[in-house]
This record gives C-alpha cells, structure tokens and sequence, in this order.
C-alpha cells in the first residue's frame, strides 16, 4: 500500500481535487455544479450539491488506488468567508451566501465604526465579504430563518464537519469574517450585537491546516481507502493556493488569474491595510497580505459573446490579440465590470472603455481586457511596495497562465520576471500538501517534487515603457470617472 493524500477544494462552480502519494504522483478528480445567481446581486450554493459533488470526487479518486493506495490524510479548502446557517441539528436552514455576493453593500456603507477602527482589529475593512453586514441584511429579509439559527459556518468547516463530526472553524474564516480581534483572538462582542449574531453561533477557532477528527461518515459509503483518515481544515482556498504555488518564503507572490483575480504575498509582519485583506499563511509564522479582484478571466467569456466570436478558441484570440501593439492602439479598460474589491473596495465601478475609434476591433479590445486586469495587478503591486511589502518573486497561476500572451502582458506591466505554474489546480495542491504536513510533516518535501514551473518570462524594455504610460492612465482614468458611477446606477432602472 502507498500513502496517499488528498486535497479537496470547494469551488464556485465545481469541486477540484488532487490525490498525491509519496512517489510524487498526482491524480487529480473534478466534480461540477452550478451556483445560484440571484438578480440584484446575490450568489449562492445548494450545499447539498457540496456533499454529492465530494461523493463523486471520493469515488473518481478511489479508481484511481483504491486497492493500493492508503489515504493518510484528508483536507478541505473552500472560498472565504461563505456564510452558510445551520439548525440546532446542523441541518442548513437556507442555501449557502458566497464570498461575491452584494446584496449587503448598503449595509457596508452604514455599518457604524469606523474603517480605521476595523482594520486595525480584524485586518481588512469593512466590505460585501464581510459576514456582519449580510447577517444583518438577513435578519431584515428572513426573520424567520434566522430566529432558528444555532450554527454558522464556511463552506470547508460544512464538509469537515459532516465527515468527522467534529464542527471548527479556520482561523482564515474568523478573520475575514471581519468579527475576529485579531489582537485579543476573540470575536468583536460589538460588531456581533450589530449584526444581530449570537458568538454562541461560532465553533472553536482553530489554526489553519488542523486536524479536526477521523473521517467517520463517508458520501459514497464504499470508498475504502478513505477509511479513519485524518480529515485537516485547511480553510481559505487563495491560502491553499499560495502553498500549493510554491510561495514559502518572505517577498514571494502569486497572482491567480482565474474568474477572479487574487494576488498573494508572503510576509512575515501583521500589516493590516484599507487596501488589501490578510491571512495567516500555512507556513507557521507568516501572513499573507492580499489582493481580490471581482472580475478578471471571466471577462474573456464576455467579450466572446460581446464581439461575436464565440467560435474561436483561447489560443486562436491570443494570436489575434498578438498582432496588436501593446497599448492597444490607445484602448485603455477598466476591468470593473462587477464592482471592485481591492485595493478601490469601490462595490458601485463599473468597466470601462477609454480611446475606442473606428480603426479598434475585437483583437484590440480582447487585448485590452489583458492590459487591463494588467494594470489592477500592478496597482496592487504599489500599495504593496508603497506599504514595505516587498516582493522578491512572482509566480503565475490558474487558466489564466496558460496564456502565454497575458503572461507576458503581466511581466511587462509589472516590469517583473514571472514563472508561470505548470499546475492549474494550485489550491486543491496545496490543500494536499497541508494535509501532508499536517500528519507526517511531509508537505514541503512532497512540494519540492510537484510543484513545476514553465520557463521564466523577463519583462520586454520596451513594451515596459509602453505600459507605464498605458499604467498612468488607467490610474487616471479610475480618479476621473469615480464620482459618475453613482450617477450611472440612476439610469439602470428597470420596469417592474
């Protein structure tokens, strides 16, 4: 028998795991299913679908060993904080509210302390994800569901519990719950009475990458190999990601272009920002200062359809998108088309085109949509730099960096070398890895032997002072259209 662990990562559109033995060997298992979009802003998850989706991914992962592979270890990971409210019988009361969602937005804007005041104490300030103002949009909207609320919990605490019985809560979650004192480790008895939430709700709090319990209620009742196994809380996915990048020492940083854009940065410091969200890193005595973009690789299904070309594939856009000069021809784009988290935390943004001409075509504007995603990175990249968080190299991950055109853009925008991963499962790979460590402190030799990365991209001279032009603007542009966004909300009407 070969020992074996397993990493599970709790997606918005589907689970994605990995299965790595102690040869090195990885196997990976998707499972997919669909969040509910709700007009108005609202995003959620049947967290039944979480439970039959890990029945699947248990079973796709047993053909691949099950008869000689032994599961040492079991971690989950899932995007933070999820909000998902449970009954005295930890049965889920309604579906689960994902991180995106905005329907609290109003009640971020009346939320009554103080950015200051919050940053200091919980690490990042008060905005959509933040658990306070959408318990208390909830009680406003579903007073009977909340009357028999006795649990709350994230989406990676849910499965937990269910396979081991045992119910905590990751210390990743408490923070960005934004009612976690991060100085006393408690939570804020005053931002609780605000949003009408009783601490009795809250498990234990404990580190990220914890063992919880032994695996006891299996989804598939047949898979064997998964029998007794550790079960490790691992919690955020963007910190799994970090790990499973190869980000484990100070300056190091990843940028995730998936349907979202995260940027990460080791740290050994507690800086807390207006700017930026913090985490603690898997690596004992680090933190992660990081960035959260609501739109970056999902803007390229949008101007597929947008420019009717829907029949072409990525690599064929890219080749179109080459033949332009960077720049653009003069077509700069605010990637903003969801509001925007950090580092404007501006929920009312939208995107938007500067320099558009008769000569512009749908190459150039895909092209732009690069750039611009480019730029939000580099802003990033400033606050960061501006605040002595240095970094010192600079990892690519997720779809996006299979794109060899937007690699290159990001090098050039940044004026950064950047390595691409080979992986795109990053998080479900370091959510292996941290159950790895966790039972036999494996994780960083398992690690060293799977974590890849394609040649390294130097960033072009040229193209560099192209786009630090192209950067100026961007910057500009944001300041200059700020104050019409409200105004913009007022044409939006729609009959009832």
């Amino acid at each position: 028998m070969v020992d074996a662990y397993v990493g599970i990562d709790i997606g918005t559109s589907g689970m994605k795991a990995v299965l790595i033995d102690r040869e090195g060997h990885v196997h990976e298992a998707t499972a997919t299913y669909r969040p509910v979009v709700i007009e108005g802003g609202g995003l959620e998850h049947n967290p039944d679908t979480w439970w039959q989706a890990l029945g699947e991914i248990f079973r796709k992962l047993s053909q691949y060993g099950g008869k000689t592979h032994r599961v040492k270890a079991l971690g989950l990971s899932g995007m933070i904080p999820a909000v998902l409210l449970l009954d005295s019988q930890k049965k889920p009361l309604r579906h689960a509210i994902l991180q995106n969602d905005s329907r609290s937005e109003a009640y971020v804007r009346s939320w009554p302390f103080t950015v200051d005041e919050v940053v200091q104490r919980v690490g990042s300030r008060p905005s959509v994800q933040h658990v306070g103002p959408r318990v208390r949009w909830l009680w406003d909207r579903e007073p009977d569901v909340m009357a028999r609320v006795r649990h709350l919990v994230g989406s990676a605490e849910y499965l937990a519990g269910l396979l081991s019985g045992v119910w905590r809560l990751d210390a990743n979650w408490a923070l960005e719950s934004g009612l976690w004192d991060y100085h006393t480790q408690s939570w804020v008895p005053e931002y609780c009475e605000a949003a009408r939430i009783n601490g009795a709700w809250f498990a234990p709090v404990v580190p990220p990458g914890s063992i919880v319990g032994e695996l006891i209620h299996d989804p598939t009742g047949e898979a064997s190999c998964f029998r007794n196994a550790p079960v490790v809380l691992v919690g955020a996915d963007h910190v799994a990601a970090a790990l499973g990048s190869g980000l484990r020492s100070v300056g190091d940083c990843l940028i995730k272009l998936g349907s979202a854009g995260d940027i990460l940065v080791c740290d050994d410091a507690w800086r807390p920002s207006p700017q930026w969200f913090m985490d603690y890193h898997l690596v004992p005595g680090q933190y992660l200062p990081n960035g959260c973009m609501a739109t970056s690789g999902a803007l390229l299904p949008w101007v597929l359809e947008f420019v009717n070309a829907s029949h072409l594939s990525w690599q064929e856009l890219d080749q179109l998108a080459a033949t332009v000069p960077p720049g653009s021809d003069g077509l700069i784009l605010l990637p903003y088309f969801a509001g925007e988290k950090s580092p404007i935390f501006d929920g009312q943004a939208r995107g938007t085109i500067l320099g558009l001409t008769l000569s512009h075509r749908a190459p150039h504007l895909y092209r732009a949509i690069l750039e611009g995603v480019a730029y939000a990175f580099r802003h990033h990249v400033d606050v960061f730099e501006e605040a002595q968080v240095r970094i010192r190299r600079l990892v690519i991950g997720d779809g996006g960096a299979t794109s060899a055109l937007w690699v290159r853009i990001i090098a050039d925008v940044l004026g950064k070398p950047v390595a691409p991963l080979r992986q795109r499962a990053a998080s479900a790979v370091g959510t292996a890895l941290a159950a790895a460590e966790a039972v036999d402190r494996l994780g960083g030799v398992l690690g060293e032997q799977i974590i890849q990365y394609r040649d390294l991209v130097e960033p072009d001279e040229r193209s560099a002072t192209i786009y630090e032009q192209g950067y100026r603007v961007f910057r500009d542009l944001y300041k200059a259209t700020q104050a019409l966004f409200p105004r913009l909300a007022s044409l939006s009407v729609r009959d009832p």
